[in-house]
């Protein structure tokens, strides 16, 4: 754990994954389109928790008295290193609800997780920006892990997600198959009878299950690739905190959590002023017509981003306090194991015996 506190990591560990686990769960009860909008919300709240961590900011030494004015003057760390990290998953972030609409919640998190995972575990074993590698024992068990980890990605990238089904049992594609299995030998049998205008009929119910089944496929790939790409930022974006870690080790007096805390304020602010130039080219490329979250959704999305960043203090810590190598990839674990309950058990994003089958196997490799 590289000096740290195990027991402040691993706690930090269940805070973020039972917040990482669940704070997209909002973007399956709305209709959030493009998801601008809401990313925008999202990072609102995410910078409405960095200005409450301004509570554990530096006083100003006390020889700065303003006429005698009662309450004090903080000094707010506002760290480049923060910035950056920011801007890197703010990116990532503008990516989650469209793979989420093609993919689901579930399949979208998992194939993200295990990028990232990988990503963090990469990043820690080299020697860059002035950091050592991380200290694994055995340093066998770290590779066979990150290896496991690219293998769970290729099987998730074979289960087909049905990321509509939320209120409905019978997804769209195991319509699409029942169609695409028992259109021909209808069709085939009204031809026989001579009744033509069946046939025609299941002929274009068979042509247009077809045509879903192609459309689904796409989406799907389009939603991996996405994924993918986020996991490889969301991965990078704990870089910059382990380097200021490096660069300014933490002062006598301080505690490791306060420590921590004061970094968070820079990140986020490089969250919200990316997710805002994004909305502001996004509003001027619409003609400032973008698309609005319904009313009721703009609360529970700003709540999101709230969850969010509880969260992301809690892996910034673990990842602190056991590493880049080890605090992320367990946050990532326990936020997948959380999100797989929500989309298996009450979403039913997965059905089907063979793609439950993939994804138990997935998640088996992937823990």
């Amino acid at each position: 754990a590289q000096g740290g506190d195990g027991l402040i990591g691993v706690a930090a560990v269940l805070v973020a994954s039972a917040f990482w686990g669940t704070n997209y769960i909002v973007t399956k009860g709305y209709d959030m389109s493009d998801g601008m909008h809401f990313q925008l919300l999202l990072c609102t709240g995410t910078l409405l928790v960095g200005f409450a961590t301004l509570i554990w900011a530096e006083r100003r030494p006390d020889g700065m008295d303003y006429d005698g004015f009662p309450l004090p003057d903080y000094s707010v760390l506002l760290s480049t290193q923060g910035l950056v990290g920011g801007v890197v998953w703010a990116l990532g972030n503008l990516l989650t609800v469209p793979l989420v609409q093609r993919i689901g919640v579930g399949l979208g998190l998992s194939i993200w997780g295990g990028t990232s995972m990988v990503t963090s575990f990469a990043f820690s074993r080299m020697s860059i920006f002035g950091l050592e590698p991380d200290a694994l024992h055995p340093p066998a068990a770290g590779y066979f892990g990150a290896i496991l980890g690219v293998a769970s990605l290729a099987v998730f990238s074979q289960v087909e997600s049905d990321s509509d089904s939320g209120a409905v049992a019978l997804g769209h594609e195991v319509v699409s198959e029942h169609l695409l299995s028992e259109g021909q030998g209808a069709a085939s049998a009204a031809v026989g009878s001579g009744e033509e205008d069946e046939a025609d009929e299941h002929a274009d119910e068979l042509s247009q299950a077809q045509s879903d089944k192609e459309k689904r496929r796409k989406r799907s790939v389009e939603g991996v690739a996405m994924a993918v790409v986020a996991g490889l930022l969301y991965g990078f974006q704990f870089v910059p905190l382990t380097i200021h870690g490096h660069q300014y080790p933490q002062p006598e007096g301080v505690g490791p959590v306060t420590y921590q805390i004061r970094f968070f304020f820079s990140q986020f602010v490089g969250i919200f002023l990316t997710s805002f130039v994004a909305f502001a080219i996004y509003a001027i490329a619409t003609r400032n017509r973008p698309f609005i979250v319904p009313a009721p959704a703009v609360l529970p999305s700003i709540a999101s981003g709230m969850m969010w960043a509880v969260a992301c203090m809690g892996s910034m810590i673990a990842v602190a306090e056991l590493g880049l190598g080890i605090g992320f990839p367990l946050t990532s674990n326990g936020s997948f194991l959380v999100n797989a309950f929500w989309s298996i058990f009450y979403f039913r994003e997965v059905q089907g015996k063979r793609n439950l089958q993939l994804f138990a196997v997935a998640g088996g490799v992937h823990n």
